[in-house]
């Protein structure tokens, strides 16, 4: 807007897949479901320079991603014919809000003040539709659930960086952060017919807590060779009675054993207030942030990592790596609870236990001529044990992929001519599926009549692997104002149906059957890109 004093930055963007989708999906469940995904993000930036020393930024930060499915059974069952329709939903998103002054105090220190404020919203709708028609008459019934969870911020850091040489480097600050949570709300619809409906709403107390923080790095590089990182984090959180305070040291160091090889070391503790509830079992996915309380504790973790680099030349480089990490206080759902169901306070279907992981990373790098890319694999185990769950027997987290691979490669064919292709695999995720099912009612065989599920053990399920190749072709031309871009791209290319979602349905024969639904088949793009 002012040349050299302020700018503004603007951008916007929508998907489509929801839309391009839809002939994938019906023809997935032979026309009786339908399903798709979308997101949009919104950004907003003004940078304005007030003088050579202090710099002022606003930005605005909007997104939202929303996933759904809607799937239809029906069978005849001497002479009744019962339909059964579901849907389910699921949307997450953020706004944030942040303003930050730059301050260069003297050449070798400045400063940078950031306020921020922000909300993360999760919200998930499962739907349930029975009909029946027996003689001409039709009788229905629903159930309709919904819950939300959401987290909101507002906090002020100020963060100093200090660099006395140009081998020595020190950073320190503080900051404050205001939670407010919300760790569920549900809200339940159920029409049971002639027997009229019920609407309610039920859920956890809204929960604020305080969080501060004060740390110092040092870096410093210590001849040609040697290279260490100390540094010190002081963490404090306050909810209601309780206050809980952290003292986490870390340290890493480099060193280079010849012109091409070096070995690098870290250790690491830390300590967390928050506490990810994932889904266990089968369903949408879905991961609750919720904080501690007084009766929930921190997680507390510390991880050691070691490796080494070689360098080939000619922009060849290979990195090996392993790691160990280990937890404790975790916090997991009992056997049979749910973040969905139940009057429950989320606390009382929880409990707490440890876990621990370890792995080792290959990458092989290519990064300087025509073709560049990287081949990386990694192997790693992520184990949880818990008192009340699997007997107390260690079994493997959610997500714990053992092994994950991808490949990528770029070619320039000409100053104007490029090319790519992105591929990736991973282990699918573990869930946990009941072996056995009862009717609590012997003489009720409706939806909503309370159900017993017999599992065996925890995670004793992988969904099919993931895995997906995506492909593009780029056409640059120079302008007089700057220049412009064509790309064509394909993503999914060999159309792989990637498990979103999974449920329990009927086949043909009136079998109760696994099913899987994906969202993304084969999508090829076009787009067009300019820079001024």
């Amino acid at each position: 807007i002012i040349s050299d004093k302020t700018s503004v930055l603007l951008s916007g963007r929508r998907t489509y897949l929801d839309v391009l989708a839809q002939p994938f999906v019906k023809n997935q469940t032979d026309g009786a479901g339908a399903g798709g995904y979308y997101f949009y993000d919104l950004n907003g930036k003004i940078s304005h320079k007030i003088n050579r020393n202090h710099h002022l930024y606003f930005s605005y930060y909007e997104g939202l991603d929303e996933a759904y499915i809607r799937t239809s059974d029906s069978y005849e069952n001497n002479g009744i014919i019962e339909e059964v329709k579901t849907n389910a939903s699921l949307n997450w998103g953020n706004k944030i809000a942040t303003a930050r002054w730059n301050w260069l105090i003297n050449p070798k220190l400045f400063s940078n003040v950031t306020a921020i404020s922000s909300r993360y919203r999760f919200l998930t709708d499962v739907g349930l539709e029975e009909s029946e028609t027996q003689l001409g008459t039709t009788t229905t019934q629903s159930f309709q659930l919904s819950y939300l969870s959401q987290i909101e911020d507002m906090g002020i850091k100020w963060d100093f960086d200090y660099r006395p040489s140009p081998n020595h480097s020190i950073k320190f600050g503080s900051g404050l952060t205001r939670h407010q949570f919300e760790p569920g709300v549900n809200s339940i619809v159920m029409n049971l017919g002639g027997a009229g409906t019920l609407d309610t709403s039920f859920g956890s107390f809204p929960q604020t807590a305080m969080d501060y923080v004060a740390y110092v790095q040092d870096d410093w590089k210590l001849g040609d060779r040697l290279r260490i990182n100390m540094g010190l984090h002081l963490n404090g959180f306050n909810v209601g009675e309780s206050n809980y305070l952290s003292l986490q040291p870390r340290l890493s160091a480099r060193y280079l054993l010849n012109e091409k090889s070096s070995i690098k070391w870290s250790y690491v503790e830390m300590t967390q207030y928050m506490h990810l509830l994932a889904n266990q079992t089968i369903g949408l996915p879905t991961d609750l942030w919720v904080p501690v309380t007084e009766n929930i504790l921190p997680q507390e973790a510390w991880q050691t990592a070691i490796g080494y680099a070689y360098n080939f030349g000619e922009g060849w480089e290979l990195t090996l790596e392993g790691y160990y990490k280990d937890m404790q206080n975790l916090i997991e759902y009992k056997d049979g609870a749910s973040f969905l169901f139940g009057f429950d306070d989320w606390q009382e279907k929880v409990t707490s236990g440890r876990g621990w992981a370890y792995g080792t990373e290959l990458l092989l790098e290519k990064r300087r001529g025509r073709t560049t890319g990287w081949l990386g694999y990694t192997w790693a185990k992520t184990m949880r044990q818990f008192d009340e769950i699997n007997f107390g027997d260690p079994y493997p987290y959610t997500f714990d992929r053992r092994h994950d691979v991808s490949f990528t490669m770029s070619h320039k064919f000409n100053e104007s001519l490029s090319a790519g292709m992105v591929w990736v695999y991973g282990t699918g995720r573990a869930t946990t599926l009941a072996t056995r099912q009862y009717f609590a009612s012997p003489n009720q065989q409706s939806w909503w009549t309370p159900i017993v599920e017999q599992v065996g053990s925890r995670n004793n399920f992988r969904e099919p692997a993931y895995h997906r190749l995506d492909m593009s072709i780029t056409y640059t031309k120079p302008k007089p104002w700057g220049e412009a871009s064509w790309q064509i791209g394909v993503y999914n290319a060999y159309n792989r149906v990637n498990i979103f979602y999974m449920d329990f349905g009927v086949d043909d024969n009136n079998n109760r059957v696994l099913k899987g639904y994906g969202l993304f088949p084969i999508i090829p793009s076009i787009s067009y890109a300019f820079k001024f």
